[in-house]
């Protein structure tokens, strides 16, 4: 269950990718500004429907990383084939979307949604009933707290998403600024940082106890001491952050930025020294910090909005680009590294690096071309514009990088599992 579920989840972060390359090659082919516009911002805005699949990806994620029972493990999977049919539905709205065939579009989009949503619910459900069992043992803890909240968010957002589809035309969600806004947001904020900080937790602890059976060393000296109340402010930074960046408002979106940086902060900090030694542990430090990077963006924009100044369109493509692609660092460190980390394999260890410095440097690089085109007007853009392949070829290669890890790894796994 768990190497089909990472497998999936690479292969949806490698689709997007791709999809951008795609994009990408189009506005090289466009010579004027008016074309160029069209592939560059509006189709790759398109992408941010992915977005909540990713968000149950790593919830999905989350719960394979955790003890379950069998029955638990075969509802996990009967989710993760629920997910993969929305997501081929989603992937197949979009192109639809493009051909003016707007019935079999709407159709593809709200299927999709019905099956989020169902599975949004039994993720939420499943926590739930792991909350209480968990105090029913003597108390639940940050962890359990932790989980049972991403959960819950990511059924607010599968609500939420519901409602859109039902209540709203599906032109007007395409146009509507707000609408596209709260579909970034609902995930990105409020599902993906509660998830994949208690991943984080996991992944440390899972980490430790292998590798203090394998080595027979004392699991204190190998784990460190966290610092569970600056883990417990961040918590409350990060969901009061959420809720906030959530708010129609401008102004929210200040005061929403400033707390959820403060509390990666915090998270960070709780993290033991141990945690950052590893390439995983760097990986998601940087993952982090371009989280973090992408708020103070945000942050300004909403600036830029109270003092009535416009707000260039690749200006805001730009931090979507790197909150979005630090999310997928951050799930590619815990799917190839974390989850496997406790098979000793060395080579998937080389393979991480270089995926995930062709990752950084692919996000820095495409993002900087947005903002360099967010510093012209008219056709003086399409020139700079160009260069965005370069960018998201480097992401692509990074995930090409991190699906040889995998293999490695399920290879590594496969003869352990041989030998035991």
């Amino acid at each position: 269950m768990q190497m089909v579920l990472i497998w999936g989840i690479w292969a949806l972060l490698t689709i997007v990718a791709t999809w951008r390359v795609v994009l990408a090659a189009m506005v090289a082919a466009h010579s004027s500004f008016v074309t160029m516009e069209g592939a560059a911002v509006i189709q790759w805005r398109r992408l941010d429907e992915f977005m909540p699949w990713v968000a149950i990806g790593a919830l999905l994620l989350l719960r394979v990383l955790l003890p379950v029972s069998v029955r638990q493990g075969r509802a996990g999977l009967l989710l993760a084939a629920g997910a993969a049919v929305g997501v081929v539905l989603t992937a197949f709205s979009i192109p639809l979307d493009q051909m003016e065939n707007s019935a079999a579009a709407s159709f593809a989009a709200r299927s999709a949604v019905i099956v989020l949503a169902i599975v949004g619910a039994a993720l939420a459900l499943l926590e739930v009933r792991a909350v209480l069992r968990a105090m029913q043992r003597g108390g639940a803890t940050i962890l359990d707290i932790w989980c049972f909240t991403a959960a819950q968010w990511g059924l607010l957002m599968v609500a939420g998403l519901l409602f859109m589809a039902v209540s709203v035309r599906r032109e007007d969600l395409l146009a509507g600024e707000q609408f596209r806004n709260l579909v970034f947001m609902m995930p990105a904020a409020g599902v993906l940082p509660n998830a994949l900080m208690a991943g984080g937790i996991l992944w440390w602890d899972r980490i430790a106890r292998a590798r203090s059976e394998r080595e027979k060393v004392d699991l204190r000296a190998i784990a460190g001491t966290p610092r569970v109340r600056a883990w417990g402010v961040a918590f409350l930074l990060v969901n009061a952050g959420g809720l906030l960046l959530m708010l129609r408002q401008a102004w929210t979106g200040i005061p929403g930025g400033l707390l959820e940086i403060l509390g990666i902060v915090f998270y960070l900090l709780g993290m033991p020294r141990e945690f950052w030694r590893g390439v995983g542990g760097k990986a998601a430090l940087v993952a982090w910090g371009l989280v973090s990077l992408a708020l103070g963006a945000r942050m300004i924009e909403s600036i830029m909005i109270l003092a009535d100044l416009p707000v260039p369109r690749f200006y805001s493509g730009a931090w979507r680009h790197i909150w979005t692609q630090a999310i997928a660092l951050l799930l590619t460190a815990l799917a190839v590294i974390a989850a496997l980390n406790s098979m000793s394999a060395p080579r998937l260890k080389r393979v991480a690096m270089p995926a995930a410095t062709l990752l950084v440097a692919g996000i820095l690089l495409t993002a900087g071309v947005w903002l360099a085109t967010a510093g012209r007007t008219g056709e003086s853009q399409v020139p700079v514009m160009r260069w965005s392949i370069v960018g998201v070829s480097l992401e692509l290669l990074a995930m090409i990088v991190a699906g040889v890890g995998l293999l490695l790894a399920t290879a590594s796994r496969g003869k352990h599992a041989s030998v035991r």
